[in-house]
């Protein structure tokens, strides 16, 4: 987030690419946000399997 802010500060437009489960805490920030990739659960799920 420093780098964020700073860059915003400057005068940048910044947005950020997460999961659904960090969508609202980055946007109550002020920044954009965009969902991409899958949930923080889901992939516990599948490391669990995986094990």
């Amino acid at each position: 987030m420093p780098l964020a802010s700073a860059l915003r500060h400057k005068g940048h437009e910044v947005a950020f690419a997460t999961g659904e489960d960090f969508q609202a805490r980055i946007e109550r920030l002020g920044f954009s946000s965009h969902v991409s990739g899958p949930s923080i659960g889901w992939a516990e799920d599948e490391a669990r399997r995986a094990l």
